[in-house]
């Protein structure tokens, strides 16, 4: 039972005061609204209003555009075409492109509809004047024609700019002008074009930035004689003409038909600041959703919008001071948002999916099929956004002083390997704070590669990036590693994290750098193994050739494996050695972490991990069964989580013993004649008796939730519960 006393204020006469404020509002004079149907409009209208639109987006550009005016374009409607805005509004009084009217949001489509298709037999084609970026049938990206359709050709030997493999058997001259999409390394499939070709090689047009490792794949595009197998496209420049091979039954014509022929959705001219685009949809891009040419642009806010489909980028910013928010990717085949010049930028509360699931699309070159890239840029807030399969990196924050908290990652890596949904690299990235995150299901795929051993941590700071911050994450339903301190990398503090059920709870890796890695904190962090096999801690020497393993402060973890005695294993010029708890503090580390206290035999598992990825406090209920936390303390019915946090409990199995004191909710400075809500955290097969003195129980009698009406006058009134959990 809990009791609280409240004391309640008299309110005989209650008088207000009432100011009249001036209200600034953002209508200016002069501020003009612009309409745009492309169902309903027509360009020759000599007045433009709601009800007498403009149709096209070429005349759209025709507008000199002024502070805080308003392009609208009517929901349902797709507009096709590059809207270019080379004007600025002000911080006040922003020029704004929105939607108007009822349905979905307009459509502003960088595709054409593809018509008039002419079958030769085993394909059909038809005339395309202008050049196809990328192709759609049933609203599905289909295949530009590659050999082979599947699998791939294996290289050895190859430079960056030859490619060479005893399996390209055709003549000398076959693969001119076409194009090769091959595994350079772990981290990218990188994409030139062959300028020439001969039996068993390769020269390509532009040099590949890393020369192939040898034995890893290939495979040939864009070239019509690969033209063979369904849902394959291709498109000759020189004779205007589009091909593709239906699935077997049907036609092109028996669904839209769309290329990709427009670069961007949205081109911001160089210098053009204060722009609010939101409530549009871009769809279908041969380059970007929206794109920002200059450095010198400021006040780009992006809301409530959403990217679909484009070949580079959803969103590509350059400049200072923008805002991306509300907003949906799906399906865009280089990155979501890439942030190539500039920073001092916000990045919150977006949606991403299927981002980068294409090998040879994109850049083609390293940092490629990201969600979110930062190229080495300056100071980005990076918050509350939802990521989910993505061909690369997550979230890759390179550069200084970016914050990266609240965001939920998951089923990154699907097609590379060597990166992490959070991932940093390079000497001048410092100052990345990495908070609050939550972590899933990061496979790595090793498709295409020979022996590829790597393993894919959830988050990852590469060579020599230093002095930042990893704390209160939590990576979970992970097979390899929680968090990868790789070569040269120091000053990093990594605390409060929890890892749960990785191969590899933390694991540094100082070789292969001049700078020695150091002064790394990892303290106060929950690793959990859930695998006899599996260690908390991994090492390897620096230099390669030493047996020197110092590489900062390890120390106040929670180093736990029930299936196992060994804690920590390290690599070095012998076997690898396995470390137990007390062998491990031997070696100075961890001399006050905590070992488990608990042993089981696989497949028992008696952890549970809770978590709260949300901005609220959650209260979970525990019912009556008895847990403990990491430091044996006994939990019981209700488990108070903060905002985007996490525990590991241990089920006791058993009834809980302990006394549980539930915590009344509600205003405790009621007034008189007004009614007031109060609560207690909701136990599955409780039940609710309350008392109230001053006042009424209106209704919830019974439940964990009851509303009041207090009486009048001033005397303290009371609320309390008996609650009984059957």
């Amino acid at each position: 039972m809990n009791y609280n006393t409240l004391t309640r204020c008299s309110m005989n006469k209650l008088f207000y005061t009432a100011t009249l404020v001036a209200l600034c509002c953002w209508w200016q004079a002069g501020a003009t609204n612009f309409y745009f149907s492309s169902t309903q409009g027509n360009d020759g209208n000599p007045v433009n209003s709601m009800a007498t639109p403009w149709a096209s987006i070429t005349k759209l550009n025709t507008l000199i555009l002024q502070p805080a005016d308003t392009v609208f374009l009517m929901r349902g409607d797709t507009f096709r075409g590059q809207i270019t805005v080379l004007q600025s509004g002000s911080a006040a009084f922003p020029i704004v492109f929105s939607a108007y009217g009822n349905g979905n949001l307009p459509v502003v489509s960088g595709a054409a509809v593809v018509s008039g298709w002419v079958s030769m037999g085993t394909y059909y084609e038809c005339t395309m004047p202008q050049t196809v970026f990328n192709f759609f049938w049933d609203n599905r990206e289909m295949t530009l024609a590659r050999f082979p359709n599947s699998g791939y050709i294996i290289q050895s030997g190859s430079t960056t700019s030859v490619i060479n493999s005893a399996q390209l058997t055709q003549t000398d001259g076959y693969w001119n002008g076409a194009k090769v999409c091959v595994r350079t390394c772990q981290w990218v499939w990188e994409t030139a074009t062959v300028n020439a070709s001969a039996t068993g090689s390769l020269t390509l047009a532009v040099p590949l930035q890393i020369s192939p490792i040898g034995n890893y794949g290939f495979f040939m595009y864009n070239k019509f004689a690969a033209l063979d197998t369904v849902r394959e496209w291709y498109y000759n420049a020189a004779l205007q003409k589009l091909y593709f091979i239906p699935p077997a039954g049907s036609t092109p014509a028996a669904f839209t038909a769309e290329a990709s022929v427009i670069n961007n959705g949205i081109s911001i001219g160089a210098g053009a600041s204060n722009i609010t685009i939101q409530n549009l949809w871009f769809d279908k891009h041969g380059a970007n959703g929206i794109v920002v040419v200059s450095n010198s642009s400021v006040g780009i806010k992006v809301h409530n919008c959403v990217f679909t489909r484009q070949f580079l980028n959803g969103i590509q910013l350059r400049g200072y001071y923008h805002a991306v928010s509300g907003c949906t990717f799906r399906g865009c085949d280089g990155k979501g948002i890439e942030v190539a010049q500039g920073g001092k930028s916000i990045l919150h509360h977006n949606q991403f999916s299927n981002i980068g699931m294409y090998l040879n699309s994109g850049t083609g070159k390293q940092t490629n099929l990201e969600a979110i890239g930062l190229q080495f840029v300056d100071s980005v807030h990076i918050h509350h956004n939802q990521i989910d399969s993505v061909g690369y990196t997550g979230i890759h924050a390179d550069g200084t002083r970016h914050l990266v908290e609240k965001n939920i990652l998951s089923n990154c890596m699907l097609l590379l390997n060597d990166g992490a949904p959070l991932k940093t690299y390079g000497g001048i990235s410092d100052h990345i704070i990495y908070r609050n995150n939550f972590v899933s299901a990061t496979p790595g795929n090793t498709e295409g590669t020979y022996n590829a051993t790597f393993l894919t941590p959830g988050i990852y700071f590469d060579f020599n990036s230093n002095t930042s911050l990893i704390e209160d994450n939590t990576i979970y339903n992970h097979p390899d590693v929680g968090i990868f301190l790789n070569a040269g990398t120091h000053n990093i503090t990594a605390t409060r994290n929890v890892v749960y059920g990785a191969d590899y709870g933390v694991y540094f890796n100082p070789p292969q750098q001049p700078t020695p890695m150091h002064n790394q904190h990892v303290t106060n962090n929950t690793l959990f193994a859930l695998d006899p096999a599996a260690r908390l801690i991994r090492q390897s020497p620096q230099p390669s050739t030493t047996n020197d393993y110092e590489v900062g402060i390890i120390d106040s973890n929670y180093l736990f494996n029930p299936y196992a005695a060994n804690v920590a294993v390290r690599y070095g010029m012998g076997p690898p050695v396995n470390y137990t708890f007390t062998a491990w503090q031997a070696t100075g580390y961890d001399v006050h972490s905590v070992p488990s206290f608990v042993n089981w035999t696989m497949p028992v598992n008696h952890s549970v991990l809770f978590m709260n990825p949300s901005d609220s406090i959650l209260q979970i209920s525990l019912g009556t069964g008895q847990y403990y936390d990491l430091d044996q303390n006994e939990i019981c019915g209700i488990l108070t989580l903060p905002p985007f946090t996490s525990k590991v409990l241990i089920d006791a199995q058993t009834i809980c013993s302990c006394t549980f004191t539930p915590v009344i909710s509600g205003n405790t400075m009621p007034c008189a004649n007004n009614t007031s809500t109060y609560s207690i955290p909701d136990i599955a097969g409780s039940t609710y008796i309350w008392t109230v003195t001053g006042g009424t129980i209106v209704s919830g009698q019974g439940q964990n939730q009851i509303l009041v009406q207090w009486n009048n006058g001033a005397a303290a009134g009371t609320v309390s519960v008996e609650q009984t959990v059957e």
